[in-house]
């Protein structure tokens, strides 16, 4: 291969690579119109105006991530999606700014002896693509009389008296929170109820072995003593839960959630199901690298 045809290889090999990463951005047009509100002045008026045109104009192109409190989530591309979502859900434009093209063009009119704003804009934007951690959590239990130092055996099936073990891992730094389900009552696990932080902090790639004070189960960063252990128990023949797991790489804190009364302290602390709910649609919403997983365990009367 001769020098010249080197560096048209070369040339055409990164004209292809700028043409492929040409391709992801797109040139959009904004328009929204909005009262100007009292509380307001006519400049805040216009970045309002500003912003919801280039949110929809984006929400158009590439589509929300609809978040459903119950841990679903559906997406709903240029608006062609008839979904109805009966839980508390809130949305997520898929799409990033990259700059404004031209100088947005404002309109203000007086109908009715009101104060309206228009504003047409000209955009660069790109879908944005969320990447997310590797994780994987595992829900063990360990019957009442064994007293070996393992974990017990992996199974969302539990008798009355079993403890419940769970281990954590995750390919990137990050904060966990872990939710027992019951009927209407959510039970905070993780973090522990002695961590007044309210954040439980994983390392990457560390496997965290969860609600377990045996030697070598506990991660070196954790209070051995702060370690909480649970015996799921059941008074019915079968009673069914849910563990939520919560992770992300950024920041966050626990549920609001409450102490239970001195016969109940040691319990976890407790909100409603309503208050969690909320609470993970408001975490979703703010934060689209954070993942939200439950399996549904089922307790039986132990004969």
């Amino acid at each position: 291969m001769n020098l010249n045809f080197r560096i048209i290889t070369y040339l055409l090999f990164w004209c292809l690579c700028l043409n492929v990463g040409a391709q992801r951005i797109k040139e959009l047009e904004g328009e929204y119109t909005c009262q100007v509100l009292n509380t307001e002045t006519i400049e805040e008026a216009k970045k309002r105006a500003l912003n919801l045109a280039i949110l929809q104009a984006m929400a158009d192109e590439f589509g929300t991530l609809m978040i459903q409190n119950t841990g679903g989530q559906v997406t709903n591309k240029n608006g062609k999606s008839d979904i109805d979502i009966t839980s508390i859900s809130e949305s997520v434009v898929q799409g990033e700014l990259i700059n404004i093209v031209d100088e947005p063009v404002y309109n203000l009119t007086y109908p009715n002896n009101e104060l309206w704003c228009k504003v047409e804009v000209k955009f660069r934007a790109r879908k944005r693509v969320i990447k997310n951690a590797e994780i994987e959590s595992k829900i063990y239990r360990k019957g009442p009389d064994d007293r070996s130092s393992n974990i017990g055996v992996e199974s969302s099936e539990f008798l009355s008296g079993d403890q419940l073990i769970m281990s954590f891992q995750s390919s990137a730094d990050g904060y966990l929170a872990i939710y027992l389900v019951e009927g209407d009552e959510v039970y905070c696990l993780l973090p522990y109820r002695q961590d007044d932080d309210g954040k439980f902090f994983v390392k990457q790639g560390e496997k965290h072995i969860l609600f377990s004070r045996k030697e070598g189960h506990y991660s070196k960063d954790v209070n051995k003593d702060w370690i909480d252990e649970y015996s799921l128990t059941s008074d019915k023949d079968l009673n069914q839960n849910a563990i939520h797991v919560v992770f992300s790489p950024n920041e966050f804190s626990k549920a609001l959630d409450r102490k239970g009364e001195d016969s109940d302290r040691d319990l976890p602390r407790t909100l409603s199901l309503k208050e969690f709910q909320e609470w993970i649609g408001k975490r979703r919403t703010r934060d689209v690298q954070l993942q939200h997983t439950f399996e549904q365990i089922t307790v039986k009367r132990r004969e």
